[in-house]
């Protein structure tokens, strides 16, 4: 039966989808109401030290006059009064005193802070952070662990009751994950223990991850086409609520056991439910469960006021005999022992999801979608200081509701504007989803939050009110953002797996839930960077969900083959000549002869010198090791940084690996008031406060002897200056990002061997430009241009390598150069190793590539290039010297071809010069509108710039990490270099054997098991360390190598060049931000490599849907483009 046809008879949205409509809302309130309470419940409170000297042992209160005097603490920005220090006190050194604790005067006290073992609360709330005592850094983590513990709930729970209720109906599993959250929340108020609490709290997330997606599928499976939208927004209006509820009783009564109540227990009444409310019609449908769907079919009928027609009674009755007459059939022919065949449609199962590559592709899209939404909610506001406290629900969608708290501003109130304004957000959604469709409203509303999370990230705390619109906009676009995409992912579900599939989405959605937590502790680093990254999250989602068909009104799936047909039209196909195939000319003349060999030698050179260049700013904006100059011990003439006493009058610390004294880089002792001077051979730790919180910053410094980076000459030493050299490498990738994508139009419209040249010498130039620098400026302003001019070296090389060998070469092709590229990389290592001095290293990677402006008299053009830009008299020429030196004579089949295109070439010539209108009507040029226009390709070039930004970010990461490895920086820093040439060989190798997908997924699958892996080897065992690097950096650069050859391989000749250039440009993103991530080591040690590993495990599983390109012709146009990977198919009817 078709339910759409019936609801089109019964209503779509009569007094009985109302009715059940309404009670399935109430639920979830309570639902949002538990999704939402540990904000509250495990957020730390106001608190302070408690001053045995001040405070009244029976009776403390925690505003008191005195605690500005005794207790350290900062001024708010937008209130003005005084914030206490949560776990430190000034030390109390008037011990003469009479103390009374009615007056607490500041003079008892000096300014040495001490830590505390006893706190003050403030009595307005109670959190679990009074009664369990989590106070301090030292319990942040537990605080945290209850976000992620909440979170791991819902991340269990989601897919397990999707796939319960697509197996054992929508009302039943419901009901159960209704009673389950509610009692594991009241067990969360009982709870006598911080261990206990975690417990219930993971299993009240698992019983709540249940409620909203089944009532979701429930309320949108009864209605019709033209209310799903809403039956989507009204629900959500309830979870709006069930939040703001949520802040209400917290502000209302400050308890948080109180407030565990209020959200638990009522629920329990919604037991009932199991005798009110209906099971999903279509889900009974689906089911064969015709006669209980009759029943309910009747009955809505009835409480709607219609009177069913005849015509669906008698199709049920239809369906019913046809059924039993099915099954007398089939017991007749097992009685007679015959063959049975029974001929069943497809059946809508996760196993035939997972056979088509539509849906599949569509689900992956969803995934990052439901992702990336999850990862900005819970991050969009600077805003997260104490974000640490808790989880998100989605990167965005929860970010921003947990961000709330921590607004300037009543954190109640914010907490419940935050909750309130997803009313007209969801509002919103409910009008654009009708009148734009489901894919351009979820893309506007993805684009406008990550704008607003940016934005968000630049303004002062003192304006807190811009903060709070900022942050109230950012939340309704991306509640808005959150409706849409729960109808639009069901709507693109077939019945059968629509529930399990919605907590498939739900349940992926909450990986990126478990890492926002640990995303504002970036704020540490830079106040931008949290929201920098869930801004580019929710912009990257945005284009992202443009590839999605639209689903407005179309009918809901019921199998497969359904949802496939969703948003197909059908299309011409065009049909392109070509004028030569230059794979069957080398054929003839060979595909890598003499000709071949020596060119491409040739191009490998620059190749060294552009390694070298990508990465010499490693060693020239390190930090090199560096002290204070203490006056009263160094000598001014002529200071040594390895000094004996060092170690007796330099704050500092001794290197678990090495075992030597590391002196702090900006702070010293004080002399003590009685010293009276020295001769300077000798120094005395006598002479100095050796108090390590009492130190004081300098304003000289001793470098080592063996090491001058830029550091050295402009002073960019300590804390306030790590951004500049931080800032070396991000204008580096800015350069290389902005030469990249121009390099590649011009070599498709100019030819790739001008503009090779070009860039060598640009590269050169500006190198040589930094060498002679005289100040940071114009060091940074040469690094940039040098980095424009480095992007369009490697990339030109390869696709002039490429595209002049044949189909069985292409991957020698791309690991040679790849060889040549790693000895450049290395050479940077030895040559900072045995000379010091950046100047000197930046003469000798710069200077030598001036020479190959010979190249212009010496290496030929590409015969691709000129045969698609119909040059076939100087391509004819090429092709004949090439044949010469290979020792092979050209064939007549090819001498009258290119004899026939030659004439036709004269002809067309002579045409266009007596009309200049005439085009060509023979060859249909290839642009990259035309790539835009091709959904396949459009599709493969997204994931494939994922994959690139991927290795980007993970290759140059890995690079920029080995210098922070224990052991010596040079030889890590070479190794990491050389380790690439096994990788390349070794992609070399697979490439071949296994295939281009594959291989390259099966790389980023085990660089991510090595470097989260390595995050959690201790320093003092190194060597482990050091192995894991180099097998990580190995698989990134065998994935790197990988990915130039797959995707030169899926490109058409004229947009071959561009579209490298366009993913190098783009992978450069990724780039940018690896110079910051080895910071977060200063958060925590496992984060860097943490992160580096996740990402590879995403883009490994990304790259499976890309087709296989394995011994495939280069496409010279689009439709060749999109017919890779398409296995022909037979559409023969037997009629037999």
């Amino acid at each position: 039966m078709d339910f759409d046809l019936v609801l089109e008879e019964i209503g779509e949205l009569g007094k009985f989808q109302l009715t059940n409509y309404i009670l399935i809302c109430l639920p979830v309130l309570y639902g949002a109401a538990n999704s939402l309470s540990y904000v509250f419940t495990a957020r730390a409170p106001n608190y302070r030290c408690f001053v045995d000297e001040c405070d009244s042992v029976t009776n403390p209160r925690y505003d008191e006059d005195w605690v500005k005097d005794v207790v350290p603490g900062t001024i708010s920005e937008s209130y003005q009064h005084f914030i206490p220090e949560n776990c430190f006190k000034y030390n109390f050194v008037n011990y003469s005193i009479n103390i009374n604790n009615e007056s607490c005067p500041a003079h008892w006290f000096d300014h040495e802070k001490v830590k505390c073992d006893k706190w003050v609360f403030d009595m307005s709330e109670r959190t679990i952070v009074n009664d369990w005592k989590l106070t301090c850094v030292e319990n942040q983590w537990k605080l945290a662990l209850v976000g992620t513990m909440h979170f791991a709930g819902i991340m269990a729970g989601s897919g397990i009751f999707g796939f319960l209720a697509d197996l054992f109906g929508r009302k039943l599993i419901f009901v159960v994950a209704t009673m389950f959250m509610s009692l594991t929340g009241i067990g969360q108020a009982v709870s006598t223990s911080y261990v206990m609490f975690l417990t219930f709290a993971f299993l009240n997330a698992v019983g709540t991850s249940g409620v909203y997606p089944l009532a979701f599928v429930l309320g949108l499976e009864m209605v019709g086409k033209k209310k799903r939208e809403m039956s989507g927004v009204i629900l959500n209006y309830f979870y709006s609520i069930g939040e703001a509820l949520v802040g209400v009783i917290a502000w209302m009564d400050g308890d948080w056991v109180n407030l565990q109540y209020w959200v638990s227990a009522p629920p329990l009444i919604f037991l009932a439910y199991y005798w009110i409310i209906p099971e999903s019609i279509r889900w009974l449908l689906a089911k064969n469960c015709n006669d209980e769907a009759l029943k309910i079919i009747k009955r809505a009928a009835k409480d709607n006021g219609v009177e069913l027609s005849q015509n669906i009674l008698a199709k049920f009755e239809e369906e019913q005999n046809q059924k039993q007459e099915e099954e007398n059939k089939y017991n007749m022919k097992v009685q007679q022992n015959s063959e049975v065949t029974l001929v069943q449609p497809k059946p809508a199962t996760y196993r035939e999801l997972l056979k088509s590559r539509t849906l599949i592709t569509r689900c992956l899209i969803l995934f990052f979608i439901w992702y990336a939404k999850l990862n900005m909610n819970t991050n969009s506001c600077k805003l997260l200081k104490t974000l640490l406290y808790r989880g998100t629900n989605a990167f965005v969608f929860y970010g921003l509701s947990l961000n709330s708290i921590n607004l300037s501003g009543n954190i109640y109130l914010n907490f419940i504007l935050g909750c309130l304004i997803e009313i007209p957000g969801n509002t919103i959604a409910w009008v654009i989803i009708n009148k734009f469709g489901r894919k351009l409203s979820l893309a506007c509303s993805l684009l406008i939050c990550g704008i607003t999370c940016i934005s968000g990230g630049f303004i002062p705390e003192k304006v807190f009110w811009i903060q709070i619109l900022l942050f109230l906009v950012g939340k309704m676009a991306i509640t808005s953002a959150f409706t849409v995409v729960y109808v639009y992912s069901a709507e693109m579900l077939p019945t059968l797996i629509r529930s399990g599939g919605v907590g498939t989405f739900s349940t992926f959605s909450r990986f990126g839930a478990l890492l926002a937590p640990f995303v504002p502790l970036l704020k540490n680093l830079y106040n931008f960077l949290p929201l920098l990254v869930f801004g580019t999250f929710a912009l990257t989602s945005g284009m992202l969900s443009t590839l999605l068909p639209e689903t407005l009104g179309e009918k809901l799936p019921d199998t497969i083959e359904d949802a496939e047909n969703i948003g197909r039209h059908s299309t011409k196909d065009q049909q392109t000549h070509f004028i030569m195939d230059f794979d069957l000319i080398l054929e003839e003349i060979g595909e890598f002869g003499k000709f071949q060999l020596t060119n491409y030698l040739l191009i490998c050179l620059p190749v060294l010198y552009g390694a070298a260049n990508s990465l010499s700013y490693v060693f020239t904006a390190r930090a090199p090791n560096y002290r204070c100059f203490v006056p009263s011990c160094d000598s001014v003439e002529n200071p040594q940084f390895k000094e004996d006493w060092v170690k007796d009058v330099l704050p500092g610390d001794v290197s678990q690996s090495s075992g030597l004294f590391v002196a702090e880089n900006c702070y010293k002792y004080p002399l003590k008031d009685d010293w009276m001077g020295s001769n300077n051979e000798t120094c005395s730790a006598d002479w100095f406060v050796i108090d390590s919180n009492n130190r004081e910053k300098c304003d000289l410094w001793v470098f080592n002897e063996d090491e001058r980076t830029i550091v050295n000459d402009w002073k960019l030493t300590c804390l306030e200056n790590e951004w500049k050299l931080a800032l070396v490498g991000t204008m580096h990738f800015a350069g290389i990002m902005a030469g990249s994508g121009i390099f590649g139009f011009l070599a498709d419209r100019y030819g790739r061997k001008n503009l090779f040249i070009i860039a060598i010498l640009f590269m050169s130039l500006t190198g040589v430009g930094q060498a002679v620098s005289t100040g940071y400026v114009m060091f940074l302003i040469f690094a940039f241009l040098n980095a424009v001019g480095t992007s369009g070296v490697y990339p030109l090389a390869f696709v002039i390598g490429v595209e002049m060998v044949g189909r069985r070469k292409r991957e020698m092709s791309g690991v040679v150069l790849n060889y040549f590229y790693s000895v450049g990389e290395a050479l940077v290592g030895v040559i900072a190793w045995l000379d010091g001095d950046w100047v000197n290293l930046q003469y000798w990677v710069s200077a030598p590539p001036i020479l190959f402006v010979a190249y212009y008299w010496i290496i030929p053009e590409s015969i691709r290039w000129l045969l698609a830009k119909k040059r076939n008299r100087k391509a004819f020429k090429i092709i004949t010297k090439a044949a010469k030196n290979n020792g092979v004579k050209l064939s007549e089949g090819i001498l009258s071809k290119f004899n026939q295109e030659l004439d036709e070439d004269d002809e067309h010539n002579e045409m266009k010069s007596v009309s200049s209108g005439m085009s060509d009507r023979h060859n249909k040029k290839v642009t990259y509108k035309d790539l835009l226009k091709s959904k396949i390709l459009l599709i493969r070039s997204l994931i494939l710039l994922f994959i690139w930004g991927t290795n980007a970010f993970v290759f140059y990461g890995l690079s920029l990490n080995s210098v922070n490895l224990s052991g010596n920086i040079y030889l890590n820093f070479i190794l990491g270099c050389l380790i690439e040439i096994p990788g390349n060989t070794v992609a070399w190798i697979i490439m071949n054997k296994l295939g281009r997908q594959i291989s390259m997924s099966s790389m980023l699958l085990l660089c991510g098991i090595t470097c989260i892996a390595g995050a959690f080897v201790p320093e003092r065992i190194f060597w482990i360390q050091i192995i894991l690097f180099l097998v990580g950096k190995l698989a990134i650069t065998a994935s790197f190598s990988i990915c130039y050859v797959y995707s030169a391989e899926m490109l058409p000749t004229l947009i071959r060049s561009g579209g490298v250039g366009v993913f190098s440009t783009f992978s450069r993103f990724g780039a940018l931000l690896a110079p910051f991530v080895p910071l977060l080591e200063n958060i925590f040690s496992f984060l860097p490599l943490l992160l580096f590993g996740l990402v590879g495990f995403v883009a490994g599983i990304l790259s499976l849907t890309l087709p296989e390109t394995l011994g495939i012709t280069l496409p010279d146009t689009i439709e060749e483009a999109e017919s890779i990977g398409r296995k022909p198919t037979n559409n023969n009817d037997d009629d037999n």
